[in-house]
């Protein structure tokens, strides 16, 4: 059985410069930020996250996310060297755990 899920999107800014909002990365390095997974249904659900464009990795890639809690991964979003405006995208996959995992 397949839960709600969906694509989330990631606007980065390669910029000269350095900067405390989270979206601007200088060019050519890249930011870590965390992605939060909750399940607010009874059942446990599996959670996996995929890299839905260039310039962006997940670890993990899979979660199993208990009811009623959330568990966190880690977004490391690149910018390119060229300066500009970006968007990366992460897409997520929800599966009721109704099996044992392997």
């Amino acid at each position: 059985m397949v839960a709600p899920a969906g694509t989330q999107e990631y606007e980065v800014v390669s910029a000269e410069f350095s900067s405390e909002r989270p979206n601007v990365i200088p060019a050519g390095e890249s930011k870590t930020q965390p992605y939060a997974v909750g399940n607010g249904g009874l059942l446990p659900v599996v959670t996996y996250l995929e890299p839905a464009s260039e310039g962006v990795e997940v670890q993990p890639r899979e979660l199993y996310v208990e009811g009623q809690s959330v568990a966190n991964a880690t977004v490391t979003l690149h910018a390119p060297p060229e300066t500009g405006y970006y968007r990366r995208f992460v897409t997520e996959h929800r599966y009721l755990a109704v099996l044992p995992l392997p």
